[in-house]
């Protein structure tokens, strides 16, 4: 895999070693098919790497859910990121915040069932990159998302656990982008009073083909990425988590994650 720059090798070994002395515990309301109490916000801050090949990324996340009503939950995700590829011996660079997404999720089923179903809707928007440049930051295509998320718990060994499975349909309003088909599941255990184990699975399929001109395979490619985490509750209200990932199918890649979860 592609080497990041000496000083974003220094920046996220820093942030991945203090990530490493919290983990030692379950979440904050990562809500997936469950939605916000009315007035409550969840905000989630994220690090993370990807490598395949000659192409490497270093991306911030920025996250927000609100609580409009208990039955509706308003998203807002606004990405930076530090994007590098070599194409015949030459190195390109670019940088930038890549598309924000302004989203809400409809909860339909009894708020009081122990199983939550869910729509949410995704309004996709570029934020004023150059999707012709030599190495685009994103399809430069305004795009809507729907996804249908469905979440509960459980119990095992007397401690609690998590389950979400997700299908979306993501349309771009663009002939030249792919539209893409996504899958998701998600598991997390509760192993002590303030630690979790989390694994997700996530299908992507490019309809179309995929987009050759984007070199990111998140973006462009047909990946089934595996994830696995560790979810660390400091408070009710704070939680941190540290994880990897690699696509076990479809176009190579893989990194490291660290997520500040806070509900308030």
């Amino acid at each position: 895999m592609k080497k990041l720059p000496g000083n974003r090798i220094r920046a996220v070994t820093s942030l991945g070693l203090a990530g490493s002395l919290w983990v030692m515990g379950a979440p904050a309301a990562h809500a997936n098919g469950f939605t916000q109490p009315e007035g409550s916000t969840f905000t989630s801050f994220t690090v993370r790497t990807f490598d395949s090949h000659a192409f490497g990324k270093l991306e911030l996340e920025a996250y927000a859910e609100y609580g409009l009503k208990d039955d509706i939950t308003l998203t807002f995700k606004l990405p930076y990121a530090w994007l590098d590829n070599e194409v015949a011996g030459q190195q390109l660079n670019n940088s930038g915040f890549t598309d924000l997404e302004l989203g809400a999720r409809w909860r339909f089923n009894d708020l009081d069932a122990p199983i939550a179903t869910s729509l949410q809707g995704t309004l996709l928007i570029p934020l004023g990159y150059d999707q012709n440049a030599d190495l685009p930051l994103g399809p430069g295509a305004v795009g809507l998302e729907a996804r249908v998320p469905v979440s509960g718990g459980y119990q095992l060994g007397g401690r609690n656990g998590f389950w979400s499975v997700e299908a979306a349909y993501r349309q771009y309003f663009d002939g030249s982008v792919s539209n893409q088909i996504k899958l998701f599941g998600e598991v997390s255990q509760d192993i002590a009073d303030r630690v979790a184990l989390a694994a997700q699975l996530e299908q992507n399929f490019a309809l179309g083909g995929g987009d050759s001109n984007n070199p990111d395979p998140e973006q462009s490619g047909n990946f089934t990425r595996l994830t696995g985490q560790v979810w660390y509750r400091a408070t009710d209200n704070l939680t941190f988590v540290v994880g990897g990932y690699t696509h076990v199918a479809g176009t190579d890649g893989g990194g490291f994650e660290g997520k500040i979860w806070y509900q308030f």
